[in-house]
């Protein structure tokens, strides 16, 4: 099976839970976003692998309007019920490949992706097609996990994301994804960054591993042997909780 299929296979059994996931839908983080994007009600928005359309839902209450893309079509689809049950009538979205945007450049003046980087075989020709769609003046605003600049430590977190999720390819560093925005001619900088806080069986739950004891050992290992996975991992009343390190970036066109 292709990284292709890989991917629509995962976010076909995810998207449910998905959806309805508290981390995936904190009001703050998306608030980071939206200000990072300085969206205005004159604002073109494309949301790149926008997933159950919770990005491209919060961008429609304040853009002129909105188009959603993501390869899963299960994913378009609660993206689809997601906007129609909050009555937002400027969102629309398509199944598509974001590896090859099908828009003609300069058409967006805002363009977004969320979480969906560290999925991709080749993140940095997925931002140069952001900013070929991107209209001079605009902005390309991505949010995603980072990687720890320790590349043991780095290893040990891809490892146990891979095992977590097939999909997963490899968690950036943030140099990593400024250094692709500015060889997209974009103007990159770190707007903010937060962690977003989870219980490793909820996540387990709503990802489908092939092998969820795999990856709670990953876990447990890390705990007792203080070999991190950069999560800040820690058993919390009889659970493994930790947090996904999380930068959002801008890339301004020039």
């Amino acid at each position: 099976m292709g990284h292709r299929e890989t991917m629509v296979e995962q976010f076909t059994r995810q998207a449910a839970g998905f959806a309805q996931a508290a981390a995936l839908n904190d009001a703050s983080a998306m608030q980071m976003l939206l200000t990072a994007a300085r969206v205005r009600s004159s604002d073109v928005v494309l949301d790149v692998a926008c997933g159950p359309g919770i990005v491209a839902a919060a961008f429609a209450a304040h853009a002129e309007r909105v188009t959603g893309i993501d390869l899963t079509p299960e994913m378009v689809a609660q993206a689809q019920l997601r906007c129609a049950a909050q009555g937002l009538a400027n969102v629309s979205f398509a199944v598509g490949d974001v590896a090859q945007l099908p828009y003609a450049d300069r058409a967006f003046t805002i363009v977004t992706c969320r979480y969906a980087l560290h999925h991709l075989p080749d993140p940095a020709g997925a931002l140069a097609q952001m900013a070929r769609v991107c209209a001079p003046g605009g902005r390309v605003v991505v949010a995603d996990i980072v990687a720890s600049s320790d590349p043991l430590i780095a290893r040990r977190f891809n490892e146990a994301e891979r095992a977590r999720d097939p999909s997963h390819v490899r968690a950036l560093t943030d140099d990593e994804i400024l250094s692709s925005m500015r060889s997209a001619d974009l103007r990159a900088r770190i707007a903010g960054s937060y962690r977003l806080a989870v219980e490793l069986e909820s996540v387990l739950a709503r990802s489908a591993p092939p092998d969820p004891g795999v990856v709670r050992a990953h876990f447990e290992r890390a705990i007792a042997t203080g070999e991190t996975l950069g999560l800040e991992e820690r058993r919390r009343d009889g659970a493994i909780h930790f947090a996904f390190p999380i930068v959002v970036a801008v890339g301004e066109r020039a």
